[in-house]
C-alpha cells in the first residue's frame, strides 16, 4: 500500500455522511472543521494577530484551495467534494472560530462566578477532542454488535471522553500535591480505573475488541489490544494533561493574564485582575475602584 493508499484508508472512517440536504452536507470531516475553527481562532488571538477573524477565514478558503489542487494533480490524499461540501467546512469552520471567541468573552466575563462551568468545559473539549481522534484512528470493533457504530464508535468515544474527564478531574482535585506526585497519583487511579473497567466488559459482559490481531493482554490478563492500543493507554493521562496545559496557556495567552489555573480558590488578585478587566466579578467598591484594563474583550476581527 502507498502513502496515497494509506491515508486515505486511515481517514475513511471521517467521510461518514451524518447529515446532507441540498444546501449542506455534514459528516465527520464537518465536526473536525468546528474543531480546527475552534482551536485555530484561540491559537491566532494568542498569537496576538491582527484581525483574527479575517486571518482565520482566509486561512479556511485556502485549505479548500489546497484541496481542490491536490486533487487536480493527481495527488489523491482527499476523496473530490461538492461545492455545498465545500461551504459547509468553511461554515462550520467560522462557526468554530465564534464559538471560540464568545468562551474568551465568557472568561472575561464569568469566570470567578462560573469557574466550575467554564473548566468542565475546556475539560469536556480536552477529553472529547482525544476521544474523538484517538477512537476514530483506532477504528475500535466490537463482538458484540450493538456496541459497533459506522465511522466513529460511538460507545468507545462516550467511554474516552468520561475516561479523560476522570482523569483531568482527578489530577485538578490533587492541586495542592507537587506535581510529579499529582502526575503520578493521577495515573495510578486512572490504571486502577481502566483494569476494573476492562475485567467488567471483558470477563463480566464479554464484550471483546476486535479490530486488530494479534489482541494480547497487557497485565494481569486485561487490557486486550495491540500494542498500540497498549502504548496509548498507558501514555493517555500524560497526553491528556499536556494538552489540557497547553489549552490553557493559550487561553490566558490570549487574554494576557493568568484567568485560568489549577487552583480552584480565586485569588485576591484574580478578582482585581478581572476587576479591571470589566468582568462581572466585583461587586464591592474596593474592586470597583482599581481602575484600569488587563484584558482585551471583544476582539473579533
Amino acid at each position: 500500500m502507498d502513502l496515497v493508499e494509506y491515508i486515505l484508508s486511515e481517514t475513511a472512517w471521517l467521510y461518514t455522511k451524518i447529515y446532507q440536504n441540498k444546501l449542506f452536507f455534514f459528516d465527520l470531516w464537518s465536526l473536525v472543521h468546528l474543531w480546527s475553527g475552534f482551536m485555530l481562532y484561540l491559537l491566532i488571538r494568542a498569537a496576538r494577530i491582527k484581525r483574527p477573524m479575517t486571518v482565520l477565514a482566509s486561512i479556511l478558503a485556502l485549505y479548500e484551495i489546497l484541496e481542490i489542487l491536490f486533487i487536480y494533480f493527481a495527488f489523491m490524499i482527499f476523496r473530490p467534494e461538492t461545492i455545498k461540501d465545500q461551504v459547509t467546512d468553511i461554515l462550520m469552520g467560522m462557526v468554530g472560530a465564534t464559538a471560540s471567541y464568545l468562551f474568551l468573552e465568557a472568561v472575561i466575563k464569568f469566570n470567578i462566578r462560573y469557574s466550575k462551568v467554564i473548566m468542565a468545559f475546556i475539560i469536556f473539549v480536552v477529553s472529547s477532542s482525544y476521544a474523538f481522534f484517538w477512537v476514530g484512528f483506532y477504528h475500535y470493533r466490537y463482538n458484540v454488535e450493538i456496541y459497533n457504530t459506522p465511522g466513529l464508535n460511538l460507545s468507545t468515544f462516550s467511554a474516552w471522553t468520561m475516561g479523560g474527564m476522570f482523569i483531568l478531574y482527578i489530577f485538578r482535585l490533587f492541586w495542592r500535591i507537587r506535581f510529579p506526585y499529582r502526575l503520578g497519583l493521577t495515573w495510578l487511579l486512572f490504571f486502577i480505573a481502566l483494569l476494573a473497567f476492562e475485567y467488567t466488559y471483558y470477563y463480566i459482559l464479554e464484550v471483546r475488541e476486535s479490530s486488530g490481531y494479534p489482541l494480547k493482554p497487557l497485565i494481569f490478563g486485561l487490557i486486550h489490544g495491540t500494542r498500540t492500543l497498549h502504548v496509548f493507554y498507558i501514555m493517555a493521562p500524560f497526553i491528556l494533561i499536556g494538552v489540557y496545559e497547553l489549552g490553557i496557556f493559550l487561553i490566558n495567552r490570549s487574554l494576557r493574564i493568568p484567568a485560568i489555573t489549577w487552583n480552584p480558590e480565586p485569588s485576591p488578585e484574580r478578582v482585581k485582575s478581572f476587576s479591571r478587566a470589566g468582568g462581572n466579578l466585583a461587586r464591592t467598591s474596593e474592586l470597583a475602584q482599581s481602575g484600569g484594563r488587563n484584558l482585551e474583550p471583544g476582539t473579533w476581527n
